[in-house]
């Protein structure tokens, strides 16, 4: 159950669930939320939990993948969980034509990677 994890990290980071949850911008309420209705946060605050405790969205809904998020020292590979909200952080505020040619670049580089492979 994710309330039972995210307490877990609460635990960990020395901070109660009701703090957490201010401290991230969110309800106080949202954590008895998630503890009575055994229910998951939304994607839009899935992200801001991730942050706040340092560890992949993909951690918080399966409890599975290592925890700690990639650090410049390259704790651990770079995921594409942790690649997309990157991306998604620096991107969100640009302006659409910005948007545009970041996916171009993307486009490209993939293609040429494609090329390299024949």
């Amino acid at each position: 159950m994710f309330y039972d994890l995210f307490k877990l990290l609460c635990d960990e980071k020395g901070v109660s669930v009701s703090k957490a949850c201010i401290e991230m911008g969110l309800s106080r309420s949202i954590a008895a939320k998630w503890k009575n209705t055994r229910t998951n946060p939304s994607a839009e605050v899935l992200p801001k939990i991730a942050k706040y405790f340092g560890v992949t969205t993909d951690y918080l809904l399966t409890g599975e993948q290592t925890k700690k998020a990639p650090t410049p020292e390259g704790e651990r590979p770079i995921m594409m969980d942790d690649f997309t909200y990157a991306f998604y952080e620096e991107s969100k505020d640009l302006p659409d034509e910005k948007k545009k040619m970041l996916l171009d670049m993307a486009r490209f580089m993939k293609a040429d990677i494609e090329k390299e492979k024949v």
